[in-house]
């Protein structure tokens, strides 16, 4: 102790300094190799990064292959050449050029091109297709080395080979620099699960893959490799210095997605793995060890240099502070005082984020998404909904335009901004307890509502629709916003909330013009049928076929008015209603002719459609998609208002047997053959399909609604006997007339 206490104070100074410093260098060390292993984690997740957007395009080229398979296979030219087992057939030909026309307007098919050769071949008839060759395969393939193992064209069935990259011409010299894609043509869907007899053939180079990974550098070694979920190998591409690596996910010992092994050519290798939800398979990109970590090997490398600098400068450093230790104190003080200000901004940053927190947090109630009661203990001590003699309640708002027209494309982002602004602010108002809103979606708003348990339930109902209806007014009258809304039963116990959301989500699928709140407990006790009778389906098919907007919004008017004002329907009832008139809707939409599509604005609208099938349905939402397919369908000119007259004169006498392709012309002063072919064009099916599918809805209604005797049926809708309409009744419905009405009232 002496001895210590008789060295200067100077050099216990130093000495302190000394050890200090050594322990810091010490951590710098041991952090620096912390920071070493840490960069190699980060490029480890930056190259599967890349292998993973390399993956994705790959996808998405499968995914093009898939969807041209599917639309050839939709093609009823193309199944009927499919199956054709004689070339020489007169027919055969004609049904050749028939199908190459439609592969032209197969989108996938065409985008493909650009990319490569795209064909068909055909087993049945061993010829091949595309949308600009037809030929027998082998006579197509005689020339070509790359073609010699499909020669025969069984190689295109051998089933191991479909949906895997297979090279061509592939040597010891090195990789491919061809590839073919093999995908069955199933041309029909009772075929699934059985042999396909046509198979899609994708002949492309190198240079695709290339482009798929083109985020990898072009100086790099690198080899990809793929297998699916039975360890088959898919796809093998990469450098040719490492073609000849050999290696499967089986083999390696994988950490993060990352694997290490050694190569007798290249050394240590590095592997990155990456699983692909779309296709199942298993990717692989291997790579030098030392070209993967070249900078963090540097980095490495620098920080060595920098250590044994930190050495020299410590020392002078030791000397420096010795002599001038009073800077030390100042810059201590600095120190702290930067601190201070750094823990200042951090309490700044979570007090402004907080409403992110609490958005977080209410969504989670909502979805039901929290699992532990500590967790949801945890929520409500933050979002201070633990109070006791309180219950909740959900209200689901959307915000719409008056007439529920859709913005245009290029005033969404603002459209959806604005009303967000909007609505949020006047929700808060109208309903400041809790004041919590969760946005499950653009102009959708759920907020959630807090009730005295003093005040009856029925009061709390009350209240709650006396100041939605305030809320609407106001939007509506200030701002245009149109607001309907849905109201979920309330609740005592905030972590069932989740099912109040689910009902007042459900309960404003359902709402209607005039009905634009709806409390979910009304439909709890509903009674009644739906009223969307087959007859009606007809007439607003051929309605949207012509263009004819008034009558479109003239039936949805009698559709609300039976369905909401003259029945009581529960909620699943009403759902029934809205699938039916969907998929009557729906199948406008398919049968639309690709050819009305002309400009931009048709093709966004077309977009606009497709995007709202795919939303939740509503009765406002299908009105709007009716609409919007009349625009599309396009009625140009004077022809499209003579065929909604004759529309409307075969809904007023099709029960008239004399009505007749020539009746019609005569009585509308144009020639039969003119008509029939205006008549197509404007509904797109024939006259007599149009007559028959009227006359058959209306015998429906009459056998399943009324009592009408069935031998005076046939006088009702059209038919000069009773024979005859029998027979056509059966082939639309399966079934006689009695066989029908004993189904529906077996007692009748």
């Amino acid at each position: 102790m002496k001895r210590i206490h008789s060295i200067s104070f100077k050099y216990r100074l130093a000495i302190s300094y000394s050890i200090i410093l050594a322990l810091i260098l010490t951590a710098g060390a041991v952090l620096l190799q912390n920071a070493y292993h840490r960069l190699k984690r980060e490029v480890n997740v930056q190259t599967e990064a890349l292998l993973s957007s390399s993956v994705r395009q790959l996808d998405n080229l499968q995914n093009q292959l898939a969807d041209a398979a599917r639309q050839i296979a939709s093609s009823s030219t193309f199944r009927t050449l499919a199956s054709s087992r004689n070339p020489d057939d007169p027919d055969f030909s004609y049904t050749a050029y028939q199908t190459q026309q439609d592969l032209k307007f197969i989108l996938p098919l065409q985008e493909l091109i650009t990319m490569g050769t795209p064909f068909v071949y055909m087993e049945s008839n061993g010829y091949m297709i595309s949308s600009s060759s037809f030929s027998e395969f082998q006579r197509y393939a005689r020339y070509d080395s790359a073609y010699e193992p499909f020669l025969s064209g069984q190689g295109f069935l051998n089933q191991s080979l479909w949906e895997r990259f297979i090279p061509l011409g592939e040597g010891d010299s090195g990789p491919a620099e061809e590839y073919l894609y093999l995908i069955p043509v199933l041309t029909s869907p009772m075929a699934v699960g059985t042999p396909a007899s046509s198979v899609l053939c994708f002949r492309f180079d190198r240079r695709v893959l290339d482009e798929a990974f083109s985020t990898i550098p072009d100086d790099y070694l690198y080899m990809v490799k793929a297998w699916d979920s039975n360890g088959t190998p898919m796809l093998s591409y990469g450098s040719a210095e490492l073609s000849h690596e050999s290696f499967s996910p089986t083999d390696l010992a994988y950490q993060d997605g990352a694997a290490h092994y050694y190569s007798n050519e290249q050394g240590q290798m590095l592997s990155i793995s990456f699983h692909s939800d779309n296709s199942g398979w298993t990717y692989c990109l291997a790579q030098p060890a030392s070209q993967a970590y070249y900078s963090v090997n540097n980095l490495q490398q620098l920080a060595t240099v920098v250590a044994g600098a930190a050495v020299v400068i410590e020392a002078v450093f030791i000397i420096f502070f010795t002599t001038l230790n009073s800077r030390s104190v100042n810059q201590l003080s600095s120190a702290l005082a930067s601190q201070e200000s750094l823990t200042d901004s951090l309490a700044t940053f979570v007090e402004e984020h907080k409403p992110l927190i609490a958005e977080s947090y209410i969504r989670r109630l909502m979805e039901g998404s929290i699992t532990t009661n500590e967790e949801m203990d945890r929520i409500l001590e933050e979002l201070k909904l633990n109070r006791s003699d309180f219950t909740y309640q959900v209200l689901y708002t959307e915000a719409t335009s008056p007439d529920g027209s859709p913005p245009a494309v290029a005033d969404l982002q603002l459209y959806i901004q604005n009303y967000d602004i909007l609505v949020k602010e006047a929700l808060r108002r109208y309903f400041p307890d809790t004041g919590y809103i969760y946005k499950p979606g653009d102009r959708i708003f759920a907020c959630l509502i807090a009730h005295p348990s003093s005040v009856s339930q029925k009061d709390r109902e009350e209240e709650v629709l006396s100041r939605f209806r305030q809320f609407h007014e106001e939007l509506l009258t200030k701002y245009n916003i149109w607001i309907t809304g849905g109201l979920g039963e309330q609740s005592e116990i905030v972590s069932y909330i989740w099912k109040s959301y689910q009902q007042a989500k459900n309960a404003r699928s359902i709402t209607t013009q005039d009905r634009y709140i709806l409390n979910y407990s009304d439909f709890l006790e509903a009674r009644d049928v739906y009223y969307f009778p087959e007859s009606m389906a007809v007439q607003l098919s051929g309605l949207i076929s012509t263009g004819n907007k008034a009558q479109v919004e003239s039936i949805f008017r009698q559709i609300e008015e039976e369905n909401t004002s003259a029945r009581s329907l529960s909620y699943t009832q009403f759902r029934w209603l809205l699938t039916d008139i969907r998929n009557t809707v729906f199948r406008k939409r398919r049968s639309l002719d690709a050819s009305l599509i002309t400009t931009p604005e048709k093709i966004q609208l077309l977009d606009l459609v497709d995007r709202q099938f795919e939303g939740d349905m509503s009765l406002s939402t299908l009105e709007t998609i009716s609409l919007e397919l009349c625009d599309l369908y396009g009625v140009s000119s004077g022809a499209g208002g003579l065929i909604v007259k004759i529309q409307e004169y075969i809904n007023r006498n099709y029960m008239d047997p004399s009505l007749s392709l020539t009746r019609i012309s005569e009585e509308f002063h144009i020639s039969e053959n003119y008509f029939s072919y205006l008549f197509k064009r404007e509904v797109s099916e024939n006259f007599s399909t149009y007559l028959e599918k009227l006359r058959m809805a209306k015998a429906k209604e009459l056998v399943t609604e009324s009592d009408t005797s069935i031998s005076d049926l046939y006088q009702y809708v059209g038919y000069n006997n009773a024979a005859s309409f029998r027979r056509v009744f059966k082939k639309n419905f399966g079934v006689s007339p009695r066989e029908m009405r004993d189904k529906v009232n077996p007692q009748a």
